[in-house]
């Protein structure tokens, strides 16, 4: 995933490799990836974590069928990253 910063700068995140199961649905993935985003963001995280985040949450909501019900809670990603916002270099 990308995401322009301004004029200067393309912020990217790399595939999250999460071990948990096979792609079962991808419906709602986008809504997903763009709500951590905006959340991360409000929580204070920079662009670069917030991303990271955003995919890995993503990423999770692939393995469960259907859209909002399977996105991940913040009690998921906190489990793999730590609180809201201090997710700056806790991603692979």
């Amino acid at each position: 995933a990308t995401w322009r910063c301004g004029a200067e700068r393309v912020v990217a995140a790399p595939d999250a490799s999460i071990a948990g199961g096979p792609i079962i649905d991808t419906t709602g993935a986008g809504d997903c990836l763009a709500a951590w985003f905006i959340a991360e963001t409000l929580c204070g995280a920079d662009p670069v974590a917030a991303l990271r985040s955003a995919v890995t949450a993503a990423t999770l909501s692939c393995l469960a069928a259907g859209a909002q019900p399977a996105f991940p809670t913040r009690t998921t990603l906190d489990g793999l990253y730590g609180a809201c916002g201090s997710t700056v270099g806790k991603v692979a």
